[in-house]
């Protein structure tokens, strides 16, 4: 009598299964990447529009005379004396972007933390970052308005950094709460502690 020896099938789909993380997480990966470098191609029109949204914030919330220079990333400001404010390349929120998507390009990657979280975490980050550059841009155009240039010395330096770096932990902390932070009860569960 002859022992039949049987090998355990693989399905085909379980293959597939099995690479779809993987795949999924360095196609996130890479399109965190790609958003970074599209961000970096497009960073002149990007100053082109902060230079448009701060003047409208110093029009409609700090009522400073302020008018978007079209196409250029100046904003025209009417205070004791005319100014324009320029927008350079140092103060686009592109520079404060990027890292982040960098670092959610490596979560991402490690494929420790959930695709829909880290999206949603750099989605949430990224409009902090770009609220926050944006008060900060539209209050040195204030201060400038209001105070000249010592107003506006201050507020380029010593303000306006305290209010980068504020905006940076703040969102530094969304992208940590959402994205990367493990809730309490799926903890539990991984660990096996659930009694």
């Amino acid at each position: 009598m002859s022992e039949e020896r049987t090998s355990p099938t693989v399905l085909p789909t379980k293959l597939v299964a099995d690479r779809v993380p993987a795949l999924a997480r360095w196609g996130l990966a890479a399109a965190f990447l790609l958003m970074g470098v599209a961000a970096l191609v497009v960073v002149e029109q990007t100053r082109v529009w902060e230079a448009s949204a701060s003047a409208w914030v110093l029009n409609t919330m700090f009522a400073v005379d302020a008018e978007a220079i079209p196409g250029q990333p100046d904003i025209f400001i009417m205070g004791d004396l005319p100014w324009i404010l320029r927008v350079t390349m140092e103060c686009a929120v592109v520079l404060i972007i990027v890292p982040f998507l960098g670092i959610a390009a490596a979560l991402a990657a490690s494929g420790r933390f959930r695709p829909g979280r880290m999206v949603l975490g750099v989605v949430l980050a990224s409009v902090v970052v770009i609220a926050v550059n944006q008060l900060r841009i539209a209050v040195i155009g204030w201060a400038l308005a209001r105070a000249g240039g010592d107003g506006y010395s201050w507020w380029h330096t010593i303000g306006g950094s305290v209010m980068t770096l504020v905006g940076i932990a703040g969102a530094l902390l969304i992208l940590w709460v959402v994205a990367i932070r493990v809730p309490r009860g799926r903890r539990d569960r991984e660990d096996g502690d659930v009694a």
